[in-house]
């Protein structure tokens, strides 16, 4: 029930930073198809959770926890970032320097599931930021499906 509940959650978060797709409707753009709920993939792809079809083999799936400043996430240790706004995720590749990402997160829940997930993406970041203030965490994306624990810190 609880795995459930993640994949809800990593749902109901909206697409932040760059724009994969070109919109409704099918198209192609520099990684292949997209796709959405009414525009399937070609014969034999996947549709990540960014809209974009996907070899089975160039996809995967990504479960980032997180704590603050070492503790886990909860209503008293996500305070502070609840009064700067929302928590984002964002995904990168270092090696074609694209990043593409989900807002807002729900910071108390301490995790952010993706089921089908480009694996050309090899970092992630979780960030809240204002003019101010910024706690951030980051860490490398391992090969395959990855389980990784980000801790955010007041920068």
């Amino acid at each position: 029930m609880r795995a459930y509940a993640i994949l809800l959650v990593g749902l109901a978060a909206c697409p932040e930073g760059s724009d994969p797709g070109p919109g409704p409707g099918p198209g192609t753009g520099s990684q292949g198809a997209y796709c959405d709920a009414t525009t399937p993939c070609p014969t034999g792809q996947e549709c990540a959770r960014d809209d974009e079809c996907v070899a089975p083999d160039q996809a995967r799936s990504v479960m980032t926890h997180w704590t603050i400043a070492g503790q886990p996430a909860n209503a008293t240790s996500c305070a502070p970032i609840v009064q700067i706004g929302h928590l984002t995720i964002r995904y990168t590749s270092t090696a074609t320097g694209e990043s593409t990402g989900f807002a807002p997160l729900m910071c108390d829940q301490g995790q952010f599931f993706v089921d089908v997930w480009p694996a050309r993406f090899d970092h992630v970041q979780v960030f809240a930021a204002d003019t101010t203030r910024e706690y951030t965490g980051e860490a490398e994306l391992a090969p395959g499906n990855a389980e990784v624990t980000v801790d955010l810190q007041l920068q």
